[in-house]
């Protein structure tokens, strides 16, 4: 049960003006999920501001987009289309509802992600209406006609079917065409030089923490979540290239004990996460570092590993050589757990 059911109606009003409080004072404030369902009973005016400002902690970020997405503005445009790259199937589709509500420019920069989303759509056969509003939504991002007719749902006939859309892409978008096959990696010739020129001499812990709390790692790496494992003596075990090349690429080599796996249900939904309880009528994944979901075993359809990491990609992004040398000096003091 979440913390705004357990608080009932009549106290949730009081408990969510006290956090709103405290969170507008303190930068530092500790964000969590069901914070994030409590503070979306509050007058949207009052608390959107600071859903915004969270949203560079990228571990909370379906959840916050859940919640500006309940009422679009044209403000979290950007933030909608970034999570078109969810894992999570119920975070896309309330993106792509709520692109349609609130229509863009007709400029080309959303394209991209659009078209991208459409081919990861294309392995998922049951998703023929959800194809059907994005095709909608780049109609209109791209003043295009495209119309779809569906033969059948396997992906050898669904590839067909939107070949002309892929083709259009590739001749208006030649440097993205490799993204529509998810190959879309930060270039590792530029972060070796990025690391190179870290003045690992002079990080500071304390700035480390910083960058570290403001990008969400202690969602999933701290507290008792299992979803993200120890990071005490992480420095030890990995040279500081190696470390950083996984913090870059989180799907190059996953952990057994850290795949996810995919469920595909009879509704049409896809859920993606850590089966952390399993019993003969059902599980229980956690498909973020503050969400689960209680699936019955007789509405699975199909499981499967993932070889796509719940850890979100882009951690480093916008960080300068210091902030680098900062956050590996704050690593360099975490100590396993129970030490």
């Amino acid at each position: 049960m979440g913390l705004v059911a357990l608080l009932g109606k009549d106290r949730q009003p009081a408990a969510a003006r006290l956090f709103l409080d405290a969170a507008r004072k303190n930068l530092n404030f500790s964000w969590s999920g069901p914070l994030i369902e409590l503070l979306a009973t509050a007058p949207a005016e009052e608390v959107r501001p600071l859903f915004r400002r969270q949203w560079a902690n990228l571990a909370l970020r379906d959840d916050l987009l859940l919640k500006l997405a309940a009422k679009p503005d044209p403000l979290d445009r950007d933030k909608f289309v970034g999570c078109l790259a969810s894992l999570q199937m119920t975070v896309v589709r309330t993106s792509v509802v709520a692109l349609l509500q609130v229509l863009p420019d007709r400029t080309a920069k959303d394209v991209p992600a659009t078209v991208r989303l459409l081919r990861r759509l294309i392995n998922e056969p049951k998703e023929k209406a959800l194809r059907a509003q994005v095709v909608l939504l780049l109609n209109w991002q791209a003043g295009q006609k495209f119309k779809i007719e569906e033969q059948t749902a396997d992906q050898t006939s669904l590839m067909r079917s939107y070949q002309p859309v892929l083709a259009w892409f590739i001749k208006q978008f030649p440097n993205l065409a490799r993204t529509l096959e998810g190959d879309e990696e930060p270039d590792p010739g530029k972060w070796n030089l990025l690391l190179k020129s870290a003045p690992w001499a002079r990080g500071d812990p304390a700035r480390g923490q910083a960058v570290f709390e403001q990008r969400g790692c202690q969602t999933c790496h701290a507290g008792a979540t299992t979803i993200g494992p120890d990071l005490g003596g992480i420095t030890a075990r990995l040279s500081t290239n190696d470390l950083f090349m996984t913090i870059l690429f989180p799907s190059r080599d996953i952990a057994e004990l850290y795949r996810s796996t995919v469920f595909q249900t009879r509704d049409g939904q896809t859920y993606q996460g850590l089966v952390v309880f399993e019993s003969a009528d059902g599980v229980i994944v956690q498909t973020g570092a503050t969400t689960t979901v209680r699936l019955a075993d007789a509405d699975i359809i199909s499981r499967r590993p993932s070889n796509q990491s719940l850890m979100p990609s882009g951690l480093l992004t916008g960080l300068a050589p210091l902030d680098l040398a900062d956050l590996y000096s704050y690593l360099r003091t975490l100590r396993p757990k129970g030490q």
